[in-house]
């Protein structure tokens, strides 16, 4: 008697950002009705390969060896899970940039339920791929070409304005520079907030783009601001300077 086919679906996402409690949950959900004994986490680390039965004991066995080098850095681990049936099999690799799921089985509801599952918790760890874009992605767009249209002003009041040859006043091209500036930096903080990140011994903080940050990153985010916006200033006020020495 020919079995039941089996059906399959793969799906890479990007930017996921996971820590240790985050791992945990998405190792649990994807098990879903497997046996614990079906169930294997494995990893490489210091050029030793690691298998145990879940991701605590998995970090247990990796930390407390005798090699251990906490200097090394912890950077992959795989999820595998399947029923004796056949029904159900999950198949996760994580990576600081990536991770892959794969998802198969002879039980098709199974099968897409799991696959489901699976992706709404990476796209909430901001996962994207699989599918649509997440929202946010038009979000970062829209300030993009905010920012954009913010220089292109700019540009064109250091040449002229109101359909003269005059450029605009100081106030003017220095206060559009500085929103310019700091709209596209905003955005480069943004973009570096939502990056793929991935510590297996430790959570990842969570909320405001700003909380996400470490303290030196805040310290460094902050140094920018002052530092680049205050350059813009000087610049457009002394550009502005000799545009109108010209007209004089």
């Amino acid at each position: 008697m020919t079995g039941a086919p089996a059906t399959t679906l793969k799906n890479t996402y990007i930017r996921c950002r996971l820590g240790r409690s985050d791992l945990i949950e998405l190792f649990s959900r994807a098990t879903g009705h497997v046996p614990p004994e079906h169930v294997t986490v494995t990893t490489e680390h210091n050029n030793t390969c690691w298998t145990a039965r879940s991701l605590p004991d998995l970090i247990s066995d990796v930390t407390s060896a005798p090699g251990y080098d906490s200097h090394v850095p912890w950077d992959n681990v795989q999820f595998s899970a399947g029923d004796s049936s056949g029904e159900l099999e999950v198949l996760i690799t994580i990576q600081p940039k990536t991770v892959q799921v794969r998802v198969t089985g002879t039980n098709d509801i199974l099968v897409h339920g799991q696959q489901a599952r699976i992706e709404l918790f990476l796209r909430n760890r901001g996962g994207a791929g699989g599918g649509p874009r997440p929202a946010k992605s038009e979000i970062t767009m829209s300030l993009l070409l905010a920012a954009a249209g913010l220089v292109a002003a700019t540009t064109s009041m250091f040449t002229g304005h109101g359909g003269t040859s005059d450029p605009a006043p100081a106030w003017t091209v220095i206060l559009m520079s500085t929103l310019g500036v700091a709209l596209l930096l905003t955005f480069g903080v943004y973009m570096y907030s939502q990056r793929a990140k991935l510590k297996i011994l430790e959570d990842l903080p969570q909320g405001s783009t700003w909380s996400r940050f470490t303290a030196m990153e805040k310290v460094t985010v902050a140094g920018l601001y002052v530092t680049i916006l205050g350059v813009v200033g000087t610049l457009a006020s002394g550009v502005s300077d000799v545009l109108g020495l010209f007209k004089k």
